[in-house]
């Protein structure tokens, strides 16, 4: 049987990383053609002419593929993140980077005609999660319960994208297309509180601390 704090420990980490991953990865999908024309809409305003299409297949691209550059930095940083700070400081750093990120995103059309908010919020996704969750579902949860807890974020990274797929539908037109991105942001302020009934890695604990007494009461918490 799977603890309860094993259970809020893998939701948490599922959430800020397989879930945010999926859904960040397809938001731009369904809203591209308002995007475009609020680019467009954009560029007039402050050159006195349309962009020219290669121009904005060019911007189009480059906002497209900001989320896995990010990510394979964040990715690369996790190591040396998880290392210094551990991985419950790790996780929530990571996490907290969704909140700017989307606002940032969502702002973009009411600080028209400055779509470079959105080039910056989307940049602000990060991989770091992705390596970190593993990491510390791996080295809490028992071992007949690992592999199961830490597929878990393929689930939720297909659930992310299902439901940006969904919800993308209704709000893929010039007056909703911000809320498209508002969904990481809340759930990036749930799993922060999430991350506040967990504990630290044992492993880090004992690597950084010392504190065997403390490492035992830790994996009691998550084994019971």
């Amino acid at each position: 049987m799977v603890s309860q704090a094993i259970c809020v420990l893998t939701l948490a980490l599922c959430l800020s990383s397989g879930f945010q991953q999926g859904y960040i990865a397809t938001v731009l999908n369904q809203p591209y053609i308002a995007i475009g024309s609020f680019i467009n809409e954009s560029w007039i305003e402050r050159n006195n002419h349309p962009i020219a299409v290669h121009a904005l297949n060019v911007l189009w691209s480059a906002l497209n593929i900001l989320f896995p550059v990010a990510t394979i930095i964040g990715q690369f940083l996790a190591a040396l993140l998880c290392n210094r700070i551990g991985r419950k400081k790790t996780a929530i750093l990571a996490t907290f980077l969704y909140v700017p990120g989307g606002l940032l995103s969502f702002s973009t059309k009411y600080c028209y005609p400055y779509f470079e908010f959105l080039f910056i919020g989307r940049s602000l996704a990060n991989g770091i999660n992705a390596v970190n969750a593993t990491v510390w579902i791996i080295e809490c949860a028992p071992a007949k319960h690992r592999g199961r807890m830490a597929a878990l974020q393929e689930v939720f990274m297909a659930t992310g994208s299902l439901l940006c797929q969904t919800v993308g539908v209704p709000f893929s037109n010039d007056h909703y297309w911000p809320y498209i991105f508002m969904p990481p942001v809340l759930i990036a302020i749930f799993t922060t509180v999430l991350f506040c009934f967990t504990w630290e890695s044992p492993q880090y604990i004992v690597t950084t601390e010392h504190d065997l007494e403390k490492v035992n009461f830790v994996t009691k918490f998550y084994h019971r």
